[in-house]
């Protein structure tokens, strides 16, 4: 699954209730509001369709072997949607309502898969400073750390804390497989880290060299590969068009200089 951009600010008359509540209890919250509809065109998802989405995919395949999610819990505009509607919009709260939104979700994943390897690679919109601006080793890494942990139980790695807490990325091996959850968003056009510092180094580049040192290790234990990320490499079709039907150049999702390291090493030989 991806993209599910849960939306809890839907009903804004239920926030300042969400933020007083613990995760446990949300979903008593959410199924007091007067909006149960499935949400309207264009908007992300509230609760009802979330629920509705969920149920769905335990009826479809009911005993997977794993689950990814390959990004986007959180819906767009998440910051200027909690500022709206909130009493308290403090940064400190809004880090609390992010953290319990992903508790929330978490909760809602473990038991629509009860038992079952839940693996999730972070997208765009998966931070509390803005869209493509996660910081390295910053809180939101920090607090998602045990509710992803949790997810992926027995099958992270070794590294897994390590790992995530610095970039977002983890490996994880279920039957055979080394599936390796890459951050990409460091490595797009549009990555700015807004809320972090020179400091913390080039993010991207050391997402690359995390890759390699996988691959490395993969390939040692004769084990097989699979990546799961949020932004692939290419074009974007959707930034390009936006320029007219006929755009004169192609806007790239990636970098160009992560780009051409990545496909320099991983590439069709």
């Amino acid at each position: 699954m991806s993209d599910l951009h849960f939306d809890p600010m839907a009903d804004p008359q239920l926030v300042d209730q969400l933020a007083a509540a613990e995760p446990e209890q949300w979903g008593a919250v959410l199924d007091s509001s007067g909006y149960q509809s499935l949400g309207r065109y264009g908007r992300d998802a509230n609760w009802p369709l979330l629920r509705s989405a969920l149920r769905q995919m335990a009826e479809t395949l009911p005993h997977p072997a794993f689950v990814l999610i390959s990004g986007d819990f959180l819906a767009h505009g998440f910051r200027q949607e909690f500022d709206a509607a909130a009493g308290d919009h403090s940064d400190a709260a809004h880090r609390i309502f992010v953290r319990k939104t992903m508790q929330f979700l978490g909760q809602q994943l473990e038991q629509t898969f009860p038992a079952t390897p839940i693996l999730p690679a972070l997208g765009n919109n998966d931070e509390e400073c803005a869209d493509s601006q996660l910081q390295p080793h910053g809180p939101f890494l920090a607090d998602a750390l045990p509710i992803l942990r949790r997810l992926v139980g027995s099958a992270g790695g070794p590294g897994f804390d390590r790992d995530w807490k610095s970039y977002g990325n983890s490996s994880a091996r279920v039957g055979g497989i080394r599936i390796l959850s890459t951050n990409t968003n460091f490595l797009s056009v549009h990555y700015r880290n807004a809320c972090g510092s020179p400091a913390d180094g080039d993010p991207g580049l050391a997402t690359l060299a995390w890759l390699e040192a996988e691959f490395a290790a993969a390939k040692q234990a004769e084990e097989r590969v699979w990546l799961l990320y949020h932004i692939p490499p290419g074009i974007d079709g959707y930034a390009t068009l936006r320029q007219g039907s006929c755009p004169d150049t192609m806007i790239p999702m990636w970098d160009q200089a992560y780009a051409g390291a990545f496909f320099r090493h991983y590439g069709a030989k």
